[in-house]
């Protein structure tokens, strides 16, 4: 199963992945595939807006398919594209209950 953890602190945010989905074998499992590319999606838009002074990105790891990134919100309007991203995810814990938990 695939954990997803958000939190937030005033304008810090978290959000962790752990684990494998466990949908399909690896390299076959489209959950864990979306799952993927929302964090992709996530840390590319991150990066995007920090570029532009708009976050400040505190951590940001992956190992082993764990993937850890913390970071700041300097623009309120940044959160559009976060919840975007956390949507995504929602989703995936709606339609693949089983195999993809939010926290």
């Amino acid at each position: 199963m695939t954990e997803v953890k958000m939190k937030q602190v005033f304008d810090v945010y978290s959000v962790s992945i752990k684990g494998h989905a466990g949908y399909a074998d690896i390299g076959k499992d489209i959950v864990c595939s979306a799952c993927s590319i929302l964090i992709y999606s996530l840390d590319k838009y991150l990066s995007d807006m920090e570029q532009q002074d708009k976050v400040i990105v505190l951590e940001a790891t992956a190992d082993n398919g764990n993937v850890n990134i913390v970071f700041e919100i300097k623009d309120t309007n940044v959160l559009y594209g976060i919840n975007a991203i956390k949507g995504g995810f929602e989703l995936l814990a709606e339609n693949y209950s089983e195999y993809v938990k939010i926290f």
